[in-house]
């Protein structure tokens, strides 16, 4: 309530600055339940006389469309940890962790690895790893299991470490990279959204992702929501059939019969045009993202992803920023596989996101624009424009920051970033004068600026002039 709120969506509501039997209810309200968000307080809320709460004891609605509604996500366009325990009715010891590549493409998982966060906090070991040229197939499992499991005589890698009853496990890329992540406390490493029950008894269950069986096709960045506990365990590995995800095609090259031969002596890294594009940037950071103990403009990152179904080299493509304030950056010899993410931060590209408005370009190797986007005025710390879900067409800054991982909306917190020691963020933006953000943000941080400078909607600018200005 207020243009200064901290909280707020849209355009705020008016306050209620008189003593009297009223409230705001979010329409359709009554007994037609609660069933707008347009992200819009005004338009979702309307003025109430007299109040009229409900708690559980009142009788039970719900809204129209969702009452026979059953969630459908679209399949992950990533391998996933399908189906987990970290300890079975042998013991401790009789645990397993399940890949599933639900996309429509082979995905080469050689190199990579399965970690696992010790209890709940934020160490971490490597499990398992995979062999080069490692392939999973479309609709095709991987098990990986403990050297005293049950699973022993059908697992396709086994492991002699153990994983921590309140911990997490993670499948990442030979780049360090998360794929997919699954917590058993809310403060391990590695997790999504809300965490899942330890298994705490021996028992012969395990976590099975959604919706189970031969196919595991649901990934709503929250592990409570993704997985349920089922008994008797069921894993599987890349000996059972594979099964593809409901509406998912696989994937096959076009071309003709005959081979065209040409004149052309060497192949040239210029991968189909609309394959890579970018995927998420993060403007203003106020979390040490980057894991160098500041708090700073380095901590801001560019991600980019391979849409396509085929590997893509990204050499001598660059990331640039519109206004010109940054040298373009060349990207190193790295192959992408399909739907492959990775980022780059500040502190290694050199690229300012300036916080009153910028550009961030995707440049080919001859200079042309693969991909482009011009933000307005940044109005949130840690908040993240991105492609949702990854690869769409829509650009929306309502996600929290995952470099490297695949977007997640804001909602679910996650905190996985590394906190800078004794380094408090600096509240102000990257636009304003070097003399202000020293006097701000130095060893002695006076205080002079407003901490609250983006609920207030105050903005430095960089003018032409002499004189720079601000915006209120």
């Amino acid at each position: 309530m207020g243009v200064g709120s901290a909280y707020g969506e849209g355009t705020r509501l008016t306050p209620l600055d008189i003593d009297g039997d009223q409230s705001y209810e979010r329409g359709l309200g009554g007994g037609s339940g609660s069933c707008y968000d347009t992200d819009n307080n005004y338009a979702d809320f309307a003025y109430l006389i007299p109040s009229d709460p409900q708690n559980r004891a009142s009788p039970y609605t719900s809204c129209a469309a969702a009452a026979t509604a059953t969630p459908t996500p679209a399949a992950p366009a990533y391998v996933v940890i399908s189906e987990f325990r970290t300890r079975g009715q042998g013991g401790t010891s009789d645990e397993f962790v399940e890949l599933y590549n639900p996309t429509g493409a082979a995905v080469d998982i050689g190199n990579w690895t399965i970690r696992v966060s010790g209890g709940c906090s934020t160490s971490y070991s490597t499990l398992v790893s995979f062999p080069a040229n490692t392939i999973l197939q479309p609709g095709q499992h991987y098990l990986a299991a403990g050297d005293a499991s049950s699973y022993v005589g059908i697992a396709d890698r086994l492991f002699s470490s153990t994983i921590a009853d309140d911990g997490g496990i993670a499948l990442v890329t030979n780049r360090s990279a998360v794929v997919d992540q699954v917590g058993l406390c809310a403060s391990t490493r590695y997790r999504e959204g809300l965490t899942l029950t330890p298994l705490n008894v021996n028992a012969d269950q395990s976590y099975e992702r959604r919706p189970g069986g031969a196919t595991s096709c649901y990934d709503l960045n929250s592990n409570a929501y993704d997985f349920v506990l089922i008994s008797p365990a069921l894993p599987q590995g890349r000996a059972t059939p594979p099964t593809m995800c409901t509406g998912v095609s696989l994937w096959t090259p076009t071309g003709t019969a005959t081979p065209t031969i040409t004149r052309t002596p060497t192949q040239t890294r210029t991968p189909i045009p609309g394959v890579l594009i970018i995927n998420e940037f993060l403007p203003h950071a106020s979390t040490d993202w980057n894991a160098d103990g500041l708090v700073d403009v380095g901590d801001e990152y560019i991600e980019i992803i391979n849409r396509g179904t085929q590997s893509v080299t990204i050499y001598n493509w660059r990331l640039d920023d519109g206004d010109g304030g940054s040298n373009p950056y060349s990207l190193p010899d790295i192959t992408l596989q399909p739907r492959q993410i990775i980022r780059f931060y500040g502190s290694q590209t050199g690229i300012l996101l300036n916080d009153g408005g910028d550009s961030v370009r995707l440049l080919r190797p001859g200079g042309q624009i693969a991909d482009a986007f011009t933000y307005p005025v940044v109005t949130a710390f840690d908040r993240t424009w991105c492609r949702y879900p990854d690869g769409d067409a829509l650009w929306r800054f309502t996600c929290r920051p995952t470099p490297g991982r695949p977007n997640a909306l804001a909602e679910i917190t996650l905190g996985t970033a590394t906190p800078a020691a004794n380094v408090p963020p600096c509240p102000l933006p990257d636009s304003i004068p070097p003399d202000i953000r020293q006097a701000e943000c130095a060893d002695w941080n006076p205080g002079i600026w407003n901490p609250d400078f983006l609920g207030n909607g105050e903005v430095w600018l960089q003018g032409q002039d002499k004189w720079d200005i601000f915006v209120h």
